[in-house]
């Protein structure tokens, strides 16, 4: 299976992969054996291609349990579906509100928002970052969840070692330290790791001015391949719809959505997801743009930082 987090004990990039019912670390001695996902009690034993509970008989898939540790999901055992009776799935401080363990296929839980096909996966991105000037600062913090054709839900976060130190000012808004991020992975492992989570995905950003350029700048840094070909700003969207206050706190309190832990990345990028399937659902015209509206500033702005590199 996928590599599906970094090793709690020798904190080695991605280097923990499931195998069946056990967590190992491609680097170190850490194993760590997954019990039942519906229970908590049960050992999970490998029969016929599934694995099956030795207390509750429940069976469940390698791949399901690879999606919740892979999305750092919680399993809420005594918080259970109404439709179904399973358990539910949440990520605290992350605005990912609890949702049926089998969510988008369970019944009326496509109501959790307002989910129309697509031709493609949208991905809605958010970044933390030392400063404002981008090209002479460092990303610290990559969010972005990923909605794709079918409904389902993926999610992104990795912290990201800086090139300076974090100022108290950015600690203060994000509550990102220096601590934090010692053993982060570099900016172009992060940025790897994500290109893969995206795929060919649309982008879609708050305030697409500054989140786009930080990206396509740290692509064409690293040289990587820029294979999205479209963005959409839900700035620009609420600007359309004539919405007053179009900060996300400001959206967010009016359309009623949960944001907890403003300013962190995956938090800033789940709002975002909200906010555009609210103004998705009654509108056909997504205002998409080609991402090479945003490529020649980021080209500029790479020539005229070409001293600055986040590693």
């Amino acid at each position: 299976m996928p590599n599906v987090s970094n090793c709690p004990q020798c904190n080695a990039y991605q280097a923990i992969s499931l195998h069946k019912n056990q967590l190992r670390c491609s680097e170190c001695s850490f194993a760590f054996d997954v019990l039942c996902l519906y229970c908590g009690i049960g050992q999970l034993e490998s029969v016929n291609d599934l694995l099956v509970c030795s207390h509750c008989k429940r069976e469940q898939s390698e791949a399901q349990i690879a999606y919740i540790l892979k999305n750092r999901l919680q399993v809420n055992l005594d918080d259970k579906c109404q439709y179904c009776n399973s358990p539910t799935l949440s990520r605290p401080g992350s605005n990912i509100l609890p949702r049926c363990f089998d969510h988008p296929n369970c019944a009326n839980q496509t109501s959790l928002f307002e989910f129309k096909s697509q031709d493609k996966p949208h991905v809605f991105l958010d970044f933390e970052t030392t400063g404002l000037e981008i090209g002479n600062e460092s990303i610290i913090e990559i969010g972005a969840c990923k909605v794709d054709k079918d409904g389902k839900e993926h999610f992104f976060q990795e912290l990201v070692k800086p090139v300076v130190s974090i100022k108290p000012l950015i600690t203060k808004i994000t509550g990102i330290n220096d601590r934090m991020v010692t053993h982060a992975p570099s900016l172009k492992q992060a940025l790897g790791s994500f290109l893969e989570f995206c795929g060919d995905a649309h982008i879609i950003a708050h305030n697409a001015q500054f989140d786009i350029p930080w990206l396509l700048v740290s692509l064409l840094r690293h040289d990587f391949n820029i294979p999205f070909t479209h963005v959409l700003c839900t700035l620009k969207w609420a600007k359309q719809k004539e919405d007053g206050k179009r900060s996300l706190g400001a959206l967010s309190k009016k359309y009623q959505i949960g944001h907890e832990n403003a300013h962190r990345a995956l938090a800033d990028a789940v709002v975002t997801k909200s906010l555009f399937y609210i103004y998705n659902k009654n509108d056909e015209d997504e205002p998409f743009e080609p991402v090479d509206r945003y490529l020649n500033m980021s080209k500029k702005i790479v020539t005229q930082f070409s001293d600055f590199k986040q590693p």
